[in-house]
């Protein structure tokens, strides 16, 4: 019985993400979020330069 509400709700969610206007803007946010994610951790991005900090700040304590 709770397999069936599970799989219930499972295909109603992705219904909703695929059909609906609303599954369109989660699908807009979801492709912006990738390219604000990919942006991050390209060359000179956030992730890149916080590693780049990192590994200077170290550098400093080194011997």
């Amino acid at each position: 019985m709770k397999g069936d509400l599970e799989r219930g709700k499972i295909e109603s969610d992705i219904r909703r993400i695929m059909c609906n206007e609303a599954g369109k803007e989660i699908r807009l946010r979801a492709k912006e979020f990738k390219e604000r994610a990919g942006l991050c951790l390209e060359e000179g991005g956030a992730s890149c330069q916080s590693l780049e900090e990192l590994v200077v700040s170290g550098n400093q304590f080194s011997y």
